[in-house]
């Protein structure tokens, strides 16, 4: 379980069922706030990065300034507004994949996967 995974979750609900359903195959960790998120995301050092789109600060520069740090982490974003230009544009800026909620557990346990497979470290 050395699989590093931090959660970018604004939406407190929505942060704790993932660590809970997540812990269970990861080390899980949890910013104190979003504001915190990129200093925690740079300590850590996750394989996975998963953000929301309940963050308060700007999604996309966020994941570029994420992607130019931290190379090596895989970045998933969620997103209840789905529309093709924002996960283009979210790809566009080092967003390895966009995941529409509602989402169920299966397929968020499954990308996650996937991407921690494919992570360089």
């Amino acid at each position: 379980m050395s699989e590093r995974v931090l959660l970018g979750v604004s939406d407190k609900l929505l942060a704790q069922c993932l660590a809970n359903l997540m812990t269970k195959h990861y080390q899980v960790h949890l910013p104190q706030s979003s504001h915190h998120l990129l200093h925690e995301a740079e300590q850590i050092k996750p394989q996975l990065l998963i953000l929301d789109d309940s963050l308060e600060q700007d999604s996309t520069e966020l994941c570029l300034t994420l992607s130019k740090r931290l190379p090596n982490c895989r970045l998933m974003f969620l997103s209840s507004n789905w529309l093709p230009s924002l996960a283009a544009q979210l790809q566009a800026h080092g967003v390895d994949t966009v995941l529409r909620k509602p989402f169920s557990t299966e397929k968020i346990l499954q990308t996650t996967r996937q991407l921690l497979d494919a992570a360089p470290c």
